[in-house]
């Protein structure tokens, strides 16, 4: 396993006061991640596969949001059927 993180700059404060914006920083991370192996393997039915938290971390004057991405070291293949 592999660990990956995804931090926000410290302007976007929103998901101080916003908290569900963070469910939406981690499917920002898996679209983004998704997109650059189907471009990069020229296969659209292969997914990485792994687990995808948001975690906050830091006082109020130091506020770190981010997402954590525990990465699996193989690929998964949809089996797409057909009738």
């Amino acid at each position: 396993m592999r660990c990956w993180a995804w931090t926000v700059p410290k302007i976007f404060m929103h998901f101080l006061h916003y908290r569900k914006l963070l469910l939406m920083l981690c499917r920002c991370a898996w679209d983004t991640l998704s997109m650059f192996l189907h471009e990069a393997l020229d296969q659209k039915d292969v997914f990485p596969g792994g687990i995808l938290v948001p975690q906050t971390f830091g006082g109020m004057a130091n506020w770190n949001p981010h997402t954590c991405y525990l990465k699996s070291l193989t690929l998964y293949k949809v089996h797409i059927l057909k009738y």
